[in-house]
């Protein structure tokens, strides 16, 4: 069953780093063609509608996920109902949108974005049911394609447009919003039709909603915390400071995002597997978590290095000049990165190890903290101090979380973080090999040199251990029997 999952997840990075980068293409062509004032509004939009779009499903999407790897003869009424219900939030929530963006004073372009985007991202947000049932049924791979398809209409259209004229407008801001409506309504009528055919037809039995909410309603304070933590910055910032401001914040976070990808594509392929270990005991599941923290941390330490010490020439090569402060936000995200994978795997451990309640009163802690500091921070420091306070927070959450989780799963904390002391260590010898010599070997070619200095170090630390050369030895093994 693992060696499964490591080829899932294998072929789901690989897919979804194709989507992602078509992604990284998206926003580096809008920042560039729209400069910071107006790539400001509709980072802005996005970012508003994001806190809304966890009213999308209420959590039913997760609650499908977990009795669905229980008992896969749930899963049809689930899949329907969670259909149904998101169907009529999503024709709620749209006047909501409306009414709130009004209230929060933004101009008559930015409340027309909310009101177009907002329905094509519960469109994206109402595609994951279906990418739910067909990873139940282990078609991982179809929904990995579907979001490469989906980026590249994106893309082309995003291009089209900008071509039409050199200088942007209010206008063109409608073109974009109003392609991405007409590409997520396709793409999520043809993944319904896909997952229905390939998995199981949804059916629908209304008076089961009630007692699928009760118990889905932590995974939709979840799913709500989550998002609010990562979008309540650019909120802040839109409220007391200006678009252009937002525009200097929104380039380096979008970066912060796509590496960030990692972690969450590992979780969402991993889950349905870390439940059926835990409902088969903790003995297992403790040695698989363990793995998971280690290599979680092995990947985001090297990466907030990187983005740390090759801020400048990043920012530089992706927006140009005119996005040049942006460049301490972008060093402090790299500090951000480094703890954020430190505690993926413990966050995850939480919602498979049952103690979602856990989970939401922590994420109801930092949501709140990150709130009163960007206020305070974002007053007194402008959109650098909203970085300052998602990395305080950061970590606050990692401690807690690693806490709990070594708790619950009646393990030592300093059994799980005991790695770091390799990874940090071959950190350093990684850092100080970017440092000598950053101004004498351009930047891409250093970064991929360091990682394979880092790789070294990690080695010759003894951070692999003979559990991970076996599980590595029976990858090579298959691929040598299906090639």
């Amino acid at each position: 069953m693992f060696k499964r999952l490591l080829f899932d997840t294998m072929f789901a990075l690989t897919a979804n780093t194709v989507f992602k980068v078509l992604n990284a293409v998206i926003v580096i062509v809008l920042a560039n063609y729209l400069g910071p004032d107006k790539y400001g509004i509709y980072s802005t939009a996005i970012a508003f509608i994001g806190i809304f779009l966890v009213f999308s499903d209420m959590g039913l999407r997760m609650l499908l996920v977990q009795e669905g790897s229980k008992d896969i003869k749930k899963a049809p009424v689930y899949f329907g109902n969670a259909l149904i219900f998101q169907s009529i939030l999503t024709i709620l929530v749209i006047p909501v949108l409306f009414i709130t963006s009004k209230l929060f004073g933004y101009s008559q372009i930015t409340v027309i974005l909310i009101l177009i985007l907002g329905p094509a991202l519960f469109l994206i947000e109402q595609s994951r049911v279906s990418w739910a049932v067909l990873r139940l049924k282990d078609i991982n791979n179809s929904v990995s394609i579907s979001e490469i398809l989906q980026g590249l209409a994106s893309l082309g259209a995003i291009l089209f447009i900008t071509q039409l004229s050199s200088n942007p407008s209010n206008q063109t801001l409608f073109y974009i919003a109003i392609s991405q409506l007409a590409i997520n309504f396709v793409y999520f009528i043809a993944l319904l039709i896909y997952a229905s055919r390939a998995s199981f037809k949804p059916e629908f039995a209304i008076k089961t909603l009630k007692s699928m909410l009760k118990k889905s309603y932590l995974f939709a304070l979840s799913e709500l915390f989550f998002t609010v933590y990562f979008q309540i910055d650019q909120i802040v910032i839109s409220i007391m400071k200006n678009a252009e401001d937002v525009g200097f914040y929104s380039a380096p976070f979008k970066i912060l995002v796509f590496f960030l990808f990692i972690p969450r594509i590992l979780v969402r392929i991993s889950r349905p597997f870390m439940y059926k270990l835990f409902y088969n005991g903790l003995d297992k599941y403790r040695r698989i978590n363990i793995f998971f923290h280690r290599y979680y941390s092995a990947i985001g330490i090297p990466l907030g290095i990187l983005t740390v010490l090759l801020a400048e020439p990043i920012i530089l090569f992706l927006f140009k000049e005119q996005y040049s402060s942006s460049i301490p936000v972008l060093r402090i995200f790299g500090w951000f990165l480094m703890l954020y994978f430190i505690s993926v795997a413990s966050s995850q451990s939480l919602t498979t190890l049952l103690k979602q309640k856990t989970l939401t009163k922590i994420q109801a802690i930092t949501v709140f903290l990150n709130l009163i500091l960007d206020i305070v921070f974002v007053y007194y420091l402008g959109f650098i101090g909203a970085a300052y306070a998602t990395l305080i927070v950061q970590f606050i959450a990692t401690c807690l979380y690693l806490y709990f989780d070594a708790k619950y799963m009646e393990e030592k904390v300093i059994n799980i973080i005991k790695p770091l002391f390799s990874i940090i260590a071959a950190g350093i010898a990684m850092s100080i090999f970017i440092y000598i010599l950053r101004d004498k070997v351009e930047f891409i070619l250093l970064g991929f040199l360091s990682c394979l200095i880092y790789l070294l170090f990690l080695y010759i630390f003894r951070f692999f251990n003979e559990y991970d050369f076996k599980l590595f030895n029976q990858i090579i093994k298959r691929k040598k029997i299906k090639s």
